[in-house]
């Protein structure tokens, strides 16, 4: 079927007046349309391209904008068309279906197909190429608009804020719920902290690095914050003070002052429609799409130079969400999924695609870490001195001296000259102890004692005394901590504690008793049976797959997804894929793991050769640490650990 085409441009003359071109492409009669005169001079209508982004991990991101490039004839009621100023020009393209029977299109007919700008214009021989690109300009401005000392906010205008935040620096903004959100000191005299250019819906706790603060008052504006003191060790806040989040604590905070809050809606829709900002509207039925996603509450904080569209990026990039503008002027999105057996883009396919790239199957997922290696200047090992450079003020080499003193025995028995006098317990004359060095001149009583033992001095000391003990054999066993200690030591006595701590061997838990996950929920499911978080942070899933056969003799594969619920929201752990019916395990480290909330381990087929599926979830299991053990360093058969008292 035959279309008419109506292209209208808005260029400006060189004076800056403005000037509007009309021009149609396959009329059937007249060039009127629209109540006014249409140009047909079109040579070429534009046609437009645009791509997916891909950064290798995630689809979505940084989308290309629409291009295209329109031609018509320089005419010559149109001649001066190349000396208009095209850069940022206006255009819109409508189209409607040639009518059964001939004539012109009714004018309720057309609809807008296109609505963009132009970028400039080029002619040759006669013909003029207008440069054609979308809305999508619009969306590369600041997310985070507001800048310190021209906010036109007073209180970051201010003087105060001045001396705290440089001029020109990032106003925070926050959309959803937001967790550990900084806060940014801008009046010192009264302790008042800004969190975000936000309104706040709610305000969960405050925090002094990891310690929450006691909450103190919600403040109805700036002013009451600042003319009433919270009471100590409480912090009072302000929801919206003048469209800010603010709070005042009664200290000033040792560590970063943090927050978690709450900012409008937290559901991934409404924060898209919030970060947009009427810039362009969003597809009619996007936001309540995107809603009801089941994916929990959302959040988004921009502190630095990002753009609308790096926020939106930032937003639905890691969620297989791919957003562009469409030809209408407004932005859309659509979620990239796997069918069978190729990609799908669902109800948002188009003429002719184009296969780019291919991204191969693979059974590993990155988590995200970074290892953190630190580079070390060339001063860092000059400062390095190896043992044979080094000597002693006479030269001696330190290495010579192995051990410290030339021809020493540290392994002999070394002899106790003289003895304690058994009534007083005090040394006698030349007592000397030549492998300890303990200085015997000030022992007042000696004697040997087992855990729990009340030790009683002959007579009261002049003053509390200490105690050195010799434990001798009694050393536990490898890996055990050792503690003899004289407790409530006073001038009368003490009494003997002499244990050994060690760690009993990891408890091993198997969750099991699997069941259908049902909407929103993985395909099986397993109830967690403890809290404790695993030692080693490693959860092991044991499932069984069915792997079906492409063709008769051609091995197909089943792609498992493994879940784990993390603050009530499913969240895949781990992927990977089999090629062969059996039992199989998965070792994943999800970090905290939800407990006593229903179901916190799933797994679900994601795709594969029709037919193949996870047939069974049969159990998750993980180590708990071993507990502290604190025995007797004296069981019965031990001797007792002999002490010295020395004033």
């Amino acid at each position: 079927m035959s279309r008419t085409t109506l292209i209208e441009c808005q260029p400006r003359r060189p004076d800056g007046s403005a000037v509007t071109l009309r021009l149609v492409d396959r009329s059937p009669r007249s060039g009127a349309y629209l109540g006014a005169q249409w140009l047909p001079h079109v040579v070429e209508l534009p046609g437009f391209e645009t791509a997916v982004g891909f950064d290798g991990q995630r689809w979505g991101t940084a989308p290309s904008p629409q291009i295209g490039a329109l031609a018509f004839a320089l005419a010559p009621e149109i001649a001066g068309a190349a000396g208009w100023v095209w850069q940022d020009a206006a255009v819109t393209i409508r189209q409607a279906d040639w009518p059964i029977g001939g004539g012109n299109p009714a004018d309720a007919a057309f609809q807008t197909v296109w609505a963009g700008s132009a970028a400039g214009i080029s002619v040759d021989s006669g013909v003029a190429r207008v440069e054609l690109i979308d809305r999508g300009q619009l969306l590369r401005v600041p997310a985070a608009p507001l800048r310190f000392g021209s906010s036109g906010i007073a209180l970051l205008d201010s003087a105060a804020a001045a001396r705290e935040r440089a001029a020109g620096a990032v106003v925070p903004a926050a959309f959803g719920r937001v967790f550990t959100l900084p806060g940014l000191l801008v009046d010192r005299l009264n302790n008042v902290w800004l969190f975000a250019a936000q309104p706040a819906a709610a305000v969960a706790a405050f925090y002094d690095g990891g310690a929450p603060f006691t909450l103190g008052s919600a403040r109805a504006s700036l002013a009451a914050l600042q003319a009433t003191a919270p009471a100590a060790g409480r912090v009072d806040w302000c929801l919206d003070a003048g469209g800010m989040l603010l709070a005042r604590p009664a200290d000033r905070p040792v560590y970063p002052f943090t927050c978690d809050a709450t900012f409008g809606s937290a559901a991934l829709g409404d924060i898209v429609a919030a970060v947009a900002g009427g810039r362009l509207p969003l597809r009619a039925g996007l936001v309540a799409a995107l809603n009801g996603l089941g994916l929990g509450d959302c959040g988004l904080l921009i502190d630095d130079e990002a753009t609308v569209a790096d926020a939106l990026d930032r937003l639905l990039a890691g969620l297989g969400i791919a957003w562009k503008v469409r030809s209408g002027g407004v932005i859309d999105a659509l979620r990239l999924g796997w069918g069978s057996p190729v990609a799908s883009f669902a109800a948002h396919q188009r003429h002719w695609p184009a296969r780019r790239q291919i991204i191969l199957p693979t059974g590993r997922r990155q988590l995200g870490f970074a290892r953190n290696n630190r580079v070390h200047g060339e001063g860092e090992f000059a400062r390095i001195l190896l043992a044979e450079n080094l000597a002693y003020a006479d030269g001696t080499p330190v290495e010579a001296l192995k051990p410290a003193e030339p021809g020493a025995d540290v392994t002999a028995d070394q002899p106790v000259v003289g003895q304690l006098n058994p009534a007083t317990g005090t040394a006698g004359p030349g007592f000397a102890d030549g492998q300890t060095g303990l200085p015997f001149a000030k022992i007042v009583y000696s004697g040997a004692a087992r855990d729990g033992d009340v030790v009683s001095f002959p007579a009261s000391l002049p003053a509390v005394p200490q105690v050195s003990f010799l434990p001798g054999g009694n050393t536990g066993q490898t890996g055990q901590n050792i503690a003899i200690v004289a407790d409530g030591l006073s001038t009368s006595g003490f009494t003997m504690r002499a244990k050994s701590q060690g760690v009993s061997s990891p408890t091993t838990i198997t969750d099991t008793g699997a069941s259908p996950g049902g909407a929103g929920n993985p395909a099986l499911v397993i109830n967690r049976s403890t809290g404790d978080t695993p030692f080693d942070g490693r959860f092991t899933y044991n499932y069984s797959v069915d792997v079906a056969e492409l063709a008769p003799g051609e091995p197909g594969f089943v792609s498992v997804g493994i879940f784990a619920r993390r603050d009530g929201i499913w969240v895949e752990v781990g992927r990977v894929s089999h090629g062969a019916t059996g039992d199989y395990s998965a070792s994943v480290a999800p970090g905290t793991v939800d407990f006593g909330a229903g179901a916190e381990f799933g797994i679900s087929t994601m795709g594969g050769s029709a037919g193949s599926v996870v047939s069974a979830f049969n159990s998750v299991s993980y180590q708990l640490a071993g507990s502290l053990v604190e025995t007797s360093l004296t069981p019965a058969g031990a001797s007792a650990i002999p002490f010295l008292v020395l004033l």
